[in-house]
C-alpha cells in the first residue's frame, strides 16, 4: 500500500468505536488499567496472497478512537510512505532502518523527529515504528506537544 499523509484504512482517528466496529471484519473493544483499546482486522485493497488483513488497535477516549495503529504481525511488509520503504533491509540493524527511514522522509520534505523506537511526524501526527507499526493520531484530540510526548508510549 502506498500510504502519505492521510490514514488509509477504513478505521481513521476520530471515528466512534461503532463506526470503527462496522469497519472491520473482526473486533474487540477491551480495557486496560489505563486506556481503552479496540483491536480489529480490516481487509485493504491488493493484498498480498494470502495476507489475512491488517491488524489495527486504536487508543479509544470517551467512545473515539483518538490513535489508528496498524501492526504488521510479522507479515512481509510491502507498505511504503511517501515512497519510503517501512521495511527493516536484509543484513540492516533496528537503529540503521530507523535512521535510514528518517533521513529519507527528510529528504521529501518531512519534519522528522527520532525517539526511541520511533520515526515520529509531528506535522502529519504520525508516529512509524519501522518493520513493526505506524500510528495516526487524532489532531482533534492531541495537540503537537502531546503527541509528541504521548507518541512514543502508544
Amino acid at each position: 500500500m502506498k500510504i502519505e499523509s492521510s490514514c488509509p484504512l477504513p478505521v481513521k482517528p476520530g471515528m466512534t468505536v461503532a463506526q470503527a466496529t462496522e469497519a472491520c471484519y473482526q473486533s474487540e473493544l477491551g480495557a486496560d488499567t489505563y486506556v481503552e483499546e479496540f483491536e480489529g482486522w480490516v481487509d485493504i485493497e491488493a493484498l498480498e496472497p494470502g495476507d489475512p488483513g491488517r491488524k489495527i488497535v486504536c487508543c479509544v477516549e470517551d467512545g473515539i478512537c483518538i490513535t489508528v495503529e496498524m501492526k504488521y504481525m510479522e507479515l512481509p511488509i510491502t507498505d511504503t510512505f511517501y515512497g519510503v520503504d517501512l521495511n527493516c533491509q536484509p543484513g540492516e540493524g533496528w537503529m540503521t532502518s530507523l535512521e535510514r527511514v528518517a533521513r529519507a522522509l527528510e529528504d521529501k520534505g518531512l519534519k522528522v523527529v527520532k525517539r526511541d523506537n520511533y520515526v515520529l511526524l509531528p506535522d502529519l501526527f504520525v508516529a512509524i515504528e519501522v518493520g513493526e507499526t505506524i500510528g495516526w493520531f487524532d489532531p482533534a484530540y492531541w495537540s503537537r506537544e502531546e503527541f509528541l510526548e504521548e507518541a512514543i508510549l502508544a
